[in-house]
């Protein structure tokens, strides 16, 4: 069974963990959360690591975001790098060692 709780999330840059004011654009947004997760959230305000629901969901939230802003750059690189080789005929850089020992230390995981 899903719960509909309502939090004040930041919206804009905020979100994103580029700067931004509390109350600065903030918005109410209904979010359904699952039983599992409703009570991760709570364990995190009884821990007192947030003094609410709405405060954990939003720097939760926040560090998603900064996740996903992270993943967006190093997409757009190896974009630029797929670009670059395609126009040159050959990738641009080279790192010599460097996938042999990336594939090494997956197989280690």
């Amino acid at each position: 069974m899903a719960f509909l709780l309502e939090t004040y999330m930041y919206t804009g840059a905020y979100t994103c963990g580029l700067g931004g004011a509390w109350g600065m654009g903030s918005r109410v947004v209904p979010v359904r959360l699952d039983e599992e997760l409703l009570e991760l959230v709570d364990e995190l305000v009884r821990l007192g690591l947030y003094g609410s629901r709405s405060e954990a969901l939003r720097d939760l939230i926040r560090i998603g975001a900064r996740h996903v802003l992270r993943a967006r750059v190093v997409s757009e690189a190896v974009g630029k790098l797929f670009e670059l080789e395609r126009e040159e005929g050959d990738i641009p850089v080279r790192l010599r060692g460097a996938l042999e020992q990336l594939l090494s230390e997956r197989e280690r995981l």
